[in-house]
């Protein structure tokens, strides 16, 4: 099934595949050429994903940011080495419990599956998103 690039109506990725080939060849990421078609449009597919669920702020879309669609590439390729979205088992982890007079202190290990951070995007998509403090930019006007 070929892209539906965006703005396109129902579109499924934020790069075309021509462009993501250019964006890695020009980063010279070899790997990504070595995969089959189908398997970069996939990864194109779901990268738009993870990027889009960043939430991106209207001026990311309209017109399109060219972070946004490098942030996509990107992606992309982490989605192709199995690296971008992958299962993280939940532990329930036993509470450890520490009593020092009339004080209590309980800990509870941390669990080795943590979230993947993946720093190259996040600084791509820098102001273009409303995650992480919960809000979009604020503008301040001097009265």
């Amino acid at each position: 099934m070929a892209l539906i690039v965006y703005p396109a109506e129902g579109y499924d990725s934020f790069v075309s595949l021509a462009a993501a080939d250019a964006y890695h060849a020009s980063m010279g990421n070899d790997a990504w050429a070595a995969a089959t078609v189908g398997n970069r449009e996939a990864a194109l597919r779901r990268g738009t994903q993870y990027v889009y669920a960043k939430r991106l702020l209207p001026e990311a879309l309209d017109p399109l940011h060219p972070n946004v669609a490098a942030a996509a590439a990107e992606a992309a390729q982490r989605q192709l080495e199995g690296k971008l979205y992958r299962d993280i088992e939940q532990t329930s982890g036993s509470v450890i419990e520490k009593t020092v007079g009339p004080l209590t202190l309980r800990f509870s290990p941390a669990s080795e599956a943590k979230p993947i951070r993946i720093p190259v995007i996040d600084d791509l998509l820098f102001g273009l998103t409303s995650s992480g403090l919960g809000f979009g930019r604020i503008a301040l006007e001097r009265a």
